[in-house]
């Protein structure tokens, strides 16, 4: 009898935020372990790297946001139809797992569990702060689940039910790792602080310009994980108006060429309308030995020890984030400490020790 495991992936929303990068790295190191795998997901994102291999193959179908929320959502209902019956060409294969990657893909979740399948998710989202959709998909997720992978502590404590639940810290890749150069005293004297993050007000687009506007003796770089053609329309409709010491650019492929030109990295999310789950730029600053600014709660709170490789402010303070910044980029001495300490603590993200964690939590048997 055959007792090898197939793992069948689905993901909603290929693009390239955290979600899918972080399931590109889980999928090749399923792949790189000779696993049997399937991936089901949109066109257009970071999961279309991941190569052809004769253990791979790769399902598509069309899935975007519209900026209508009746097209969005009608969208949604037909990928969850596409996904649900698609899944049951696997209801006569034994040993088979169903990796649910966030909790939108509920389709394939609900026909994994009418077939008696495995079913694991990897929860990326707090859905108690996304609106009431989210939270009764949070709530299938925790009664359909067999395993669910958290990201943070944080994350964990807002579920509903604790039963089943691992937290595994995102890992950032070796190949990213390896283009990262460290050096504290060249990242000190280029006075450059930067932020990434998706074209929304509530990652703190307006707080990094306020941030800025106070201190025109440095440098500051915003990234928008937008296309070029969508940026101008978004900072005008926005009314953000950038000063002239900001720079702010689209969505980037080499985000370790900006890393390595910047001295600190922040995430200013306001914690009144929206908390961070985790944080992956914060880990991948972190592993090019930059000090980082955080918000006082949420996941990406766990990765900054306060005052030794960075510091926790509300977003709202914005004064108070003007002065630790000063603070680092006037201090050689006390700025290299927290970037060789930054270094030293993203020895957790590393990308072996996550997907062999979650390996092990995906085979686990029943």
């Amino acid at each position: 009898m055959n007792n090898t495991r197939k793992f069948v992936f689905f993901h909603l929303y290929n693009d390239f935020s955290g979600s899918p990068m972080v399931l590109t790295r889980v999928v090749k190191g399923f792949i790189d372990k000779g696993m049997d795998v399937e991936l089901v997901t949109s066109k257009g994102g970071i999961l279309d790297s991941i190569k052809e291999h004769k253990n791979f193959k790769r399902h598509s179908f069309f899935y975007r946001f519209s900026r209508h929320g009746i097209v969005t959502l009608l969208r949604f209902a037909v990928a969850q139809a596409y996904m649900f019956f698609f899944a049951f060409r696997y209801a006569f294969k034994k040993n088979v797992v169903f990796y649910i990657n966030t909790i939108l893909p509920v389709g394939p979740a609900i026909a994994g569990r009418l077939m008696g399948k495995r079913i694991v998710y990897h929860c990326h989202e707090n859905a108690w702060v996304k609106g009431r959709v989210y939270k009764e998909l949070s709530r299938i997720m925790t009664w359909i689940a067999d395993e669910i992978i958290c990201v943070s502590e944080y994350q964990r404590n807002t579920l509903h039910s604790k039963r089943h639940t691992t937290v595994v810290y995102n890992s950032v890749g070796d190949k990213f790792r390896e283009k990262l150069i460290f050096d504290p005293d060249k990242a000190f004297d280029r006075k450059e602080t930067i932020m990434a993050c998706s074209a929304k007000l509530y990652k703190g687009v307006k707080e990094f310009m306020a941030v800025a506007a106070l201190m025109p003796q440095y440098h500051f770089t915003l990234i928008l994980n937008i296309k070029e053609e969508e940026k101008n329309r978004f900072l005008k409709c926005n009314n953000v108006k950038p000063t002239d010491n900001v720079n702010v650019i689209s969505r980037v492929e080499n985000m370790a060429e900006y890393y390595n030109k910047s001295s600190i990295v922040m995430n200013l999310s306001n914690r009144n309308l929206f908390v961070e789950t985790f944080g992956l730029t914060v880990s991948e600053g972190l592993c090019a030995g930059l000090p980082c600014i955080v918000p006082v709660i949420g996941g990406v709170r766990e990765l900054i020890v306060e005052g030794r490789n960075g510091f926790h402010i509300d977003s709202s303070h914005v004064e108070e984030i003007a002065s630790k910044i000063d603070y680092l980029l006037s201090d050689r001495d006390a700025y290299v400490r927290m970037a060789k300490a930054a270094k030293e603590s993203s020895t957790i993200f590393n990308e072996k020790k996550m997907t062999d964690r979650i390996i092990a939590l995906s085979e686990s048997k029943e």
